[in-house]
């Protein structure tokens, strides 16, 4: 929002939905994030998304009840897709919409310019660094593990 709008407009949060792993610790990093990074801008609404439909139907809603909204943020892609497709029925601009997920679809639109940027996660070198780190646990079965953390790699529009 702070590159597309200037820092200032409504956002909406479409959060993931109860019992996925780290939903509280994301939901607040999303919060304090869209706070320090858009400072002018208003969040008005979240909703969950457990899927794309119901979240298309969802931000469909939204927009009825605030139809200035022009960001979204979404913590999985069937959110961001959701959110396309509701502003593209309701005949809608959508200045800017984010994603956490980072599907082949969504990597599309982000190079096609219709989503802003993708967190994507990157799972192959997830099951690399889980697998590797299985081996290692092996040789000490009585050693604490690791935390690992699933590798990320952000993409925006033009990179």
């Amino acid at each position: 929002m702070t590159e597309k709008s200037g820092g200032t407009g409504k956002a909406l949060y479409v959060a993931s939905q109860e019992g996925t792993a780290g939903k509280a610790e994301f939901d607040k990093a999303a919060a304090d994030a869209f706070k320090a990074a858009a400072p002018g801008a208003t969040l008005v609404q979240t909703i969950v998304a457990v899927d794309r439909a119901k979240a298309q139907t969802d931000i469909g809603n939204a927009l009825q009840g605030n139809p200035d909204l022009s960001a979204v943020f979404s913590a999985n892609d069937e959110g961001a897709l959701g959110a396309l497709g509701a502003f593209n029925a309701a005949g809608k601009k959508l200045n800017c919409v984010t994603d956490f997920g980072g599907n082949d679809e969504v990597l599309k639109d982000v190079k096609d310019g219709k989503i802003y940027a993708s967190v994507a996660l990157q799972f192959s070198d997830d099951t690399a660094q889980s697998f590797n780190t299985l081996v290692k646990m092996q040789a000490d079965p009585k050693a604490n593990g690791e935390v690992l953390v699933v590798p990320q790699k952000t993409f925006t529009a033009g990179s």
